[in-house]
């Protein structure tokens, strides 16, 4: 069936609702902020994921079939007054980068709506703030209209999810690189530290963790999430983003870098290559184990036929 178009007072209902869950993450903040209202607009990005199916190997040819997801769902997903920039798919993960930019009216009209809904509710008429964030609410709408409603993308498992960024996404094409469960995250600062009740409470708004255990020498911690396409999008909206431990000045904020723990194919091939005394005598036992479980029975197999074609002549 044809989707209709997100409207905006579904998205404005919506992120009320989100504001009143949740809110922004505790203690983050975007390294990228957003333009205050007084300029041509707001522009903002935002990671779809669930998009196409997330490619676990380079035999997956699914995305053939899925190459244009983002071009038909992703634009009914926005409410109208909302302009794509342009959009970075990532197939390989699962989901595309929306560059999108709000325009002077639509953010007027969003102060608008939101006074309107202020006096319904019996409360004071809300004052025109120059520097208020429209789009984080924008943001925290769609997000919390794909949750009550959900859309799935053709051949899908799971339902589509809108998260904001707030660091700088790192955008490679390595091919040996699959996105996994397991995400590092590193932590660049100076003498701050961070706590893991404020990872989790970062991490959790992705999706549901397993675990979370703190790597050597305590610069950073891994974590592992239920689902992959969780941790795709907690690696790509909070890879360079901040955090500000707590008890710490404004100024004092820790840089956070996310990564894929190493694939399972690099692991065995980093345990051959450090463990080649046992492994190259196991690769030369297989080699003659090849000589009698398959060559043998074939020269046996032959010796038979010719066998039996002589007896056949000599009769």
């Amino acid at each position: 069936a044809k989707r209709r178009p997100v409207q905006l007072d579904e998205v404005l209902t919506a992120a009320k609702a989100a504001e009143g869950d949740a809110g922004k993450l505790p203690g983050t903040h975007s390294s990228n902020p957003t333009p205050a209202t007084g300029h041509p607009g707001q522009t903002g990005v935002l990671w779809f994921a669930n998009i196409y199916p997330t490619r676990a190997f380079w035999l997956d040819f699914r995305q053939v079939f899925t190459h244009h997801n983002h071009e038909e769902l992703i634009p009914k997903l926005l409410p109208p007054g909302v302009e794509v920039v342009h959009m970075v798919p990532r197939e390989r993960e699962g989901g595309a980068f929306v560059y999108f930019r709000a325009k002077p009216s639509f953010v007027l009209e969003i102060v608008r709506k939101m006074s309107e809904q202020d006096a319904e509710n019996g409360q004071n008429k809300r004052p025109f703030a120059q520097n208020e964030d429209i789009l984080a609410k924008v943001s925290k709408g769609v997000s919390k209209y794909l949750k009550q409603n959900p859309v799935h993308a053709f051949l899908c498992p799971f339902p589509v999810r809108a998260h904001r960024v707030l660091g700088t996404p790192y955008i490679e094409d390595l091919a040996t690189r699959y996105p996994g469960s397991r995400v590092k995250v590193h932590l660049h600062s100076a003498n701050a530290e961070v706590t893991e009740e404020q990872l989790y409470a970062m991490l959790r708004h992705y999706g549901e963790l397993n675990d979370i255990s703190v790597l050597p020498e305590k610069k950073g911690f891994l974590a592992l999430f239920r689902h992959t396409a969780a941790a795709v999008a907690a690696r790509n909206c909070l890879h360079r983003s901040r955090i500000r431990p707590d008890g710490e000045a404004q100024e004092a904020s820790v840089v956070l870098r996310l990564e894929y723990e190493a694939f399972m194919q690099k692991r065995l091939r980093e345990l051959a290559s450090n463990n080649l005394r046992v492994v190259l005598p196991l690769v030369v036992l297989v080699l003659l184990s090849t000589t009698y479980f398959i060559w043998d029975p074939l020269r046996t197999f032959s010796v038979q036929l010719r066998l039996v074609e002589c007896l056949s002549e000599g009769d």
